[in-house]
């Protein structure tokens, strides 16, 4: 047998044998770390203000949908209105639950939400949020930090997939509904103590990827920054015409970065997001309290499932690793550039260590406040 016939039969058993395994009883949100996070951090529980949301409203995204996709929902209209609330043996808590309902289960970890979609119109929902936190310079001056939270009904695999994968995984699973509800698409644009933009952070897959505007990207002349939603997996990236192939990876370790930054050494049973930009999607923004369980939610806010990846997620703020927690470290831990020495060598150094997310962070931010300062100084080559 071949070596590519081999690796792809040894996948193709690796994932029998990981469809058999039984579905999780807890999930990310169990990491150690996050309770001692949300301590320090507690989330707010007003409402925004009307001046929050007007600035929310000014700056929100537009987002690109490509050809035949089903498009954006609403979380708790489209969503949490179909379906079953189950305790952690499958007890029935509620069905067709509203918001008081999911809340008030919201710190159970084994509390789990099967949704059961329904046909009909949907009431398509960006959730925005205003935060202010202590910014990455050395005199820790807070900078606001807007999060725009798109949501789609299910979640699929990057459609750039080798035909053996997509054979292999297609026996067992569908590929459009990999697993129910994908909320953590999700983009947030910085702005420093003079209210001036700073960078754009998209999250993608299980990571992050920032912009520096005037550096990686324009500041857009309406304010509002364009995005597109990848074929199947609806990840989020900087808007570019036609059909794009965008290098991505199931999860960011030192061998994945590598792989995002050089495009060598692509990592096994990975595959890359595929772009095109076709329709803008039409949405209402909304905006909820800080400790909503869509942000909060310990449970599984989709179906349990038995294959590695498929359980539906928690809430939106288990987005990254407990230690690289806050705005300001997830801007930095995503800044990085393709074909960038620099970046390379923040990865090399960050392996070494035993907290890989916030020592990269840590390294990047010296380059970041470096090109940040170009930026400001309008000088040409930034």
């Amino acid at each position: 047998m071949r070596p590519n016939a081999l690796r792809r039969g040894l996948a193709a058993a690796s994932i029998v044998a990981l469809a058999a395994c039984s579905p999780p009883q807890t999930n990310f949100s169990q990491r150690a770390g996050f309770d001692r996070y949300f301590t320090a951090n507690p989330p707010r529980r007003e409402a925004p203000s009307e001046e929050e949301r007007a600035l929310l409203a000014r700056h929100a995204p537009r987002f690109m949908l490509p050809p035949g996709h089903p498009g954006l929902i609403g979380f708790y209209e489209d969503y949490i209105a179909h379906g079953r609330l189950l305790d952690g043996e499958g007890r029935l808590i509620a069905r067709d639950p509203d918001r008081t309902q999911l809340n008030a289960v919201r710190d159970r970890p084994r509390v789990e939400f099967v949704h059961e979609p329904l046909q009909g119109p949907a009431t398509p929902t960006v959730l925005g949020r205003v935060e202010r936190r202590a910014g990455p310079e050395p005199d820790g001056a807070p900078w606001t930090y807007l999060t725009y939270s798109a949501v789609f009904r299910v979640s699929g695999l990057p459609s750039a997939m080798a035909s053996w994968e997509e054979l292999a995984l297609g026996l067992i699973a569908d590929l459009d509904d990999w697993h129910q509800l994908d909320h953590y698409t999700a983009a947030t644009i910085a702005f420093d103590q003079t209210m001036r933009p700073v960078a754009l952070t998209l999250q993608q897959h299980n990571g992050h990827r920032t912009h520096l505007f005037g550096r990686d990207l324009p500041w857009p002349d309406d304010g509002r920054p364009v995005l597109d939603v990848a074929i199947r997996s609806n990840e989020l990236y900087i808007h570019r015409d036609g059909r794009v192939l965008r290098r991505a990876i199931p999860m960011p370790n030192p061998e994945t970065m590598r792989y995002l930054v050089t495009g060598r050494g692509k990592p096994w049973l990975s595959a890359d997001d595929v772009t095109e930009a076709q329709t803008e999607a039409r949405f209402r923004l909304d905006a909820l309290p800080h400790d909503d369980a869509f942000y909060g939610f310990k449970g599984f806010l989709g179906e349990r499932r038995r294959l590695q990846g498929r359980s539906g997620p928690p809430g939106a703020e288990y987005n990254i690793w407990p230690s690289a927690k806050g705005k300001t470290t997830e801007m930095l831990v995503g800044y990085w550039h393709e074909d960038d020495e620099g970046t390379l060598q923040a990865i090399d150094e960050a392996a070494r260590s035993d907290d890989f997310p916030l020592h990269f962070a840590k390294l990047r931010r010296e380059r970041f406040l470096r090109d940040l300062d170009c930026v400001r100084r309008v000088m040409p080559r930034c």
